[in-house]
């Protein structure tokens, strides 16, 4: 298994394991990911908000990569680009808030801890909230 640690401000905040193919002429990751934001995170992405992630396939050898998301509303459209060095920029859009099931398949392989299990939280739009009453009038608060 290889270990990656996630680090934000000098603090891990999540460490992933990846397992590690052995070949006859050295050892590679098959694929990995690269999180950009919350695409394949289990919790922080919110309804409307894009799903960024990226897939490193560089050693990984000659294949095709599949990348299917199952939402509430069923198979979400994802837009997948070759970055022509081995990696891969893929986007998603959940429209609604649940359970989201990102599967990535590299020649009809599932790639390590594929499929990744996100949880979208309801979109709020806090222009929508009314706060109201005698303390909040200009003029009437308490000092």
């Amino acid at each position: 298994m290889h270990k990656c640690d996630e680090v934000v401000f000098g603090s891990i905040v999540k460490t992933w394991f990846f397992p590690v193919l052995i070949d006859n002429n050295k050892s590679h990751v098959t694929c990995m990911f690269v999180n950009t934001v919350t695409g394949v995170e289990p919790t922080g992405l919110k309804a409307g908000q894009r799903a960024p992630f990226t897939v490193d396939a560089k050693g990984a050898g000659d294949g095709e990569l599949d990348v299917f998301v199952e939402g509430p509303q069923g198979e979400e459209k994802v837009d997948v680009k070759s970055n022509g060095d081995g990696t891969y920029s893929c986007i998603y859009y959940p429209g609604k808030f649940g359970k989201y099931v990102v599967n990535v398949t590299w020649s009809s392989v599932q790639v390590p801890n594929s499929p990744f299990n996100v949880k979208v939280a309801p979109a709020v739009d806090a222009s929508r909230i009314k706060a109201y009453g005698p303390g909040l009038e200009r003029g009437k608060g308490f000092c």
